[in-house]
């Protein structure tokens, strides 16, 4: 029975389909069969899924009540990455999947929120001096650059205007957005990041302005004194970083308690 509450339906009849016509009830035990349909459709293979829900289904799980059932753990993730993966609308994944779109929204935030907490201690731990010696260690080998830890850069992610700001979300890319400020080894991965960035600010200032500016400054990041360059004895060369071309020092200096800017 559909409830009524001041004239609407507490759940709307499509959603009570949810369970017999809902994407993920449908297709999901399919596409496993399909070890290649799943990675297309979820950017990931199987066994990564599985992990990844292994790592976040406590935070995930809710339970069923007299009014309606339970979104699963797994459904909860296989939203979360058809929007992450594909950009999707709440509203298409709505329809998609057969869920208030209110609730698409608090699954997804809650789940990315999940992801962070379940995984930034295995995939983005806090540095040691033997991790950036590794990172540097890997810039020497696939880029030959010498006694660098990591490639600076901004990245530009668009969005709606949000109300009441002006013109601070928008950028020289003639859109709006905020900035994803990252630091990355020579495979691409992310050591350092900071998200939520004005999309007029410039990289240079919004690295001013981080957390991980403060802390290089600082000297608690474990930075390693200079070192030796490949193939010497004697410290030739400082730990730098190197900055992309949206930073008007391409070459950061660093050392166990401060940090200068040189300009090339």
């Amino acid at each position: 029975m559909v409830r009524a509450l001041k004239g609407r339906t507490w759940v709307h009849p499509l959603n009570y389909q949810r369970l017999t016509k809902g994407n993920f009830e449908l297709f999901f035990s399919d596409f496993r069969r399909y070890p290649k349909k799943f990675t297309n459709y979820y950017r990931m293979s199987i066994m990564v899924f599985d992990d990844l829900l292994d790592n976040v289904r406590g935070h995930l799980t809710r339970q069923d009540t007299n009014m309606r059932r339970a979104i699963s753990p797994e459904e909860r993730l296989s939203i979360t990455l058809r929007y992450l993966a594909t950009g999707m609308s709440f509203s298409s994944l709505h329809f998609k999947y057969l869920c208030g779109k209110s609730t698409v929204h608090v699954i997804i935030k809650e789940t990315c929120e999940s992801i962070w907490m379940a995984l930034k201690d295995r995939v983005m731990p806090e540095p040691t001096e033997a991790m950036w010696l590794d990172k540097a260690a890997g810039f020497w080998e696939k880029t030959n650059f010498s006694n660098c830890l990591g490639a600076l850069d901004g990245k530009h992610i668009r969005l709606r205007k949000p109300l009441l700001s002006g013109s601070r979300y928008y950028n020289f890319k003639n859109f709006f957005s905020i900035v994803l400020l990252a630091l990355v080894d020579s495979n691409y991965c992310f050591t350092v990041i900071e998200v939520g960035g004005y999309g007029s600010s410039s990289d240079s200032n919004l690295l001013n302005r981080s957390a991980f500016w403060s802390r290089l400054h600082e000297g608690s990041l474990h930075i390693p004194p200079s070192i030796a360059l490949p193939g010497t004895f004697e410290p030739a060369m400082p730990i730098y970083l190197w900055g992309m071309r949206h930073l008007p020092y391409p070459l950061i200096l660093c050392s166990p308690t401060f940090s200068v800017i040189y300009p090339l």
